[in-house]
């Protein structure tokens, strides 16, 4: 299992914009890729943040509105973690 992390930070004046777009437009486009298992989307004033679990290869949510965000948006990969072994890396 693999969890994508994609934060984004966007102006705050047009932060409510921003996340109508990715629940509207982003994650929507995602959904139907393979391997795709579920997404939650968290926001604070400033920032948007998609976790996004998969079972092998992520895939990239598509590119912001250039005119929303005050800067490009970055990524991480995270491999689930058994906690009682350490296995899964």
């Amino acid at each position: 299992m693999i969890a994508r992390m994609w934060e984004v930070r966007g102006l705050p004046e047009r932060i409510d914009e921003l996340v109508d777009w990715v629940c509207a437009t982003a994650v929507p486009r995602i959904e139907d890729e393979p391997g795709y298992v579920r997404s939650e989307v968290y926001a604070s004033e400033d920032r948007v943040v998609v976790i996004s679990s998969w079972r092998d290869a992520a895939v990239d949510l598509p590119e912001a509105p250039p005119d929303l965000v005050a800067r490009p948006p970055h990524a991480w990969d995270f491999n689930l973690i058994d906690r009682h072994s350490g296995t899964g890396r």
